[in-house]
Parts: C-alpha cells; sequence; structure tokens
C-alpha cells in the first residue's frame, strides 16, 4: 500500500537517506526544529535505494546540485533558510 512517510534529517551539507526502492520525495518541512523529508513509498517493499540529499544555506555556494531535483525551503530558528536538493543514486 502506498502511504506518505517522514524521515528526519540533521542539518548538513550532505545526507544519505535510504527509502523503499520506487520512492517519490514530495517535500520538506520543519517540524519541531527539526527536518523532515516527505516521501510516497510503497509500505510492502522490502528493497531499498539511496538517495542524496544536499541542503544549502541561503547565500552559501551551491555548485554540484546540476542533477537534483529541488525538494523546498525550511526555515529553522525563525532566521535560519536552508534550500534542500535530492536525487536517488540507486
Amino acid at each position: 500500500m502506498k502511504r506518505i512517510f517522514k524521515f528526519p534529517i540533521p542539518v548538513t551539507d550532505h545526507v544519505q537517506l535510504l527509502l523503499p526502492t520506487g520512492s517519490r520525495i514530495l517535500s520538506v518541512m520543519n517540524q519541531r526544529e527539526q527536518v523532515v523529508v516527505y516521501a510516497l513509498v510503497e509500505d510492502a517493499t522490502l528493497q531499498k535505494e539511496t538517495w542524496l540529499v544536499e541542503i544549502r544555506g541561503t547565500g552559501h555556494p551551491a555548485m554540484g546540485l546540476e542533477d537534483f531535483q529541488f525538494v523546498g525551503t525550511v526555515e529553522i530558528a525563525g532566521a535560519l533558510m536552508f534550500h534542500v536538493f535530492a536525487r536517488r543514486v540507486g
């Protein structure tokens, strides 16, 4: 059955996220000052695939994101803006 699950991630430049095979990242939000990625997943799938997630602050260098999809922007602590990009690597 397809469901929407959340996956908390740390605020760091590079994150590897393990999701059920065939997942689709939908959005990213702040939940209690934690960055959370929401994905549509097939919950019966046992196989996993790796996604690379890149987080950049406003004004920070954004090199190497050409193959990534923009997921969204998250505000943390009322002042910090983080822009989140992701791509499936298999």
